[in-house]
């Protein structure tokens, strides 16, 4: 007999009764997950159809020692062993946007990202930060040298403009 059952996405997929004790086992179907097959009338949660496929508690099985070492070895580690996010760093965040603003259009915040960037950056390299916090006051630091270096260009048209301008006036 064919069973059917809904995932987390409301998802139906349709398994044998020889495919259920493994997706059990797997946790892909849980005591609240819903099934239906042809003899029901209605979807139900597994543990009310079927009790005798969840004997035991609903509690997940004790960590081995192996298991409590990679916890304590990753550090600050979320669910499955994926590395927690850190906060990112204001002033690293601050570099950029005063890089990005530095190079579009007011040129006068590129010292600014300069100087968030540089001590965003040191903050992240005194912290052994891996995280994004390193790569946002990479970022700054690049576009705010950027913005410097067209400030430096649009002074120097200007200050060609200018001694052009005044060589004109003394040769009158």
């Amino acid at each position: 007999m064919s069973w059917f059952y809904a995932d987390d996405n409301d998802n139906q997929h349709e398994v044998t009764e020889a495919e259920l004790p493994g997706l059990i086992t797997a946790g892909t179907i849980r005591r609240d997950t819903l099934i239906w097959n042809e003899t029901m009338a209605d979807w139900e949660k597994a543990q009310s159809v079927r009790a005798d496929w969840f004997e035991g508690p609903d509690v997940p099985p004790e960590l081995t020692n192996f298991q409590k070492k990679q916890i304590v070895a990753a550090g600050t580690a979320g669910p499955g062993g994926i590395p927690a996010s850190q906060p990112a760093d204001a002033l690293a965040v601050c570099a950029l946007v005063f890089g990005i603003l530095g190079i579009i259009c007011i040129q006068v915040f590129s010292p600014v990202a300069v100087i968030c960037g540089h001590i965003a950056l040191k903050r992240a390299n005194e912290n052994g930060d891996r995280s994004a916090n390193k790569g946002l006051a990479i970022a700054g630091l690049v576009t705010g040298y950027l913005g410097l270096l067209i400030l430096i260009v649009i002074i120097a048209i200007y200050g060609f403009a200018f001694a052009a301008a005044l060589l004109e006036e003394t040769q009158e």
